[in-house]
């Protein structure tokens, strides 16, 4: 996985603590929404998500966060994907039955072709 980019992080103990601290306060937000926001903070990361109650609260809490949108934007300006094959991604990603904005989805796909 290293090699793709990607790599495991572990929460030390007292964010483990936190983490159930923060489940009973933010009980819309599932545990790994909340591992997340904890690694985005510890690491001065930013978080990728859709969820808007996990953004909401990072945005509230100073972190920078992105969506899907953004990713495939700068894979594009990167030149790691072309503008085709981000809009036959995004289709895909739709039909799936991703639940993301009407109106930025016309607007990628109209862009990208």
């Amino acid at each position: 996985m290293k090699k793709l980019g990607l790599d495991f992080v572990e929460l030390e103990p007292k964010l483990v603590l936190e983490l159930i601290q923060l489940q009973g306060v933010y009980t819309h937000l599932s545990l790994i929404d909340l591992a997340s926001y904890l690694i985005a903070r510890e690491m001065k990361a930013v978080l990728v998500t859709g969820d808007n109650h996990l953004k909401q609260m990072a945005v509230q809490n100073g972190i920078t966060v992105h969506g899907i949108f953004w990713i495939m934007d700068e894979m594009i300006r990167l030149e790691i994907l072309n503008p085709k094959t981000a809009g036959n991604a995004l289709r895909k990603i739709i039909e799936q039955g991703a639940r993301l904005p009407a109106e930025e989805c016309k607007k990628r796909l109209e862009l990208w072709g």
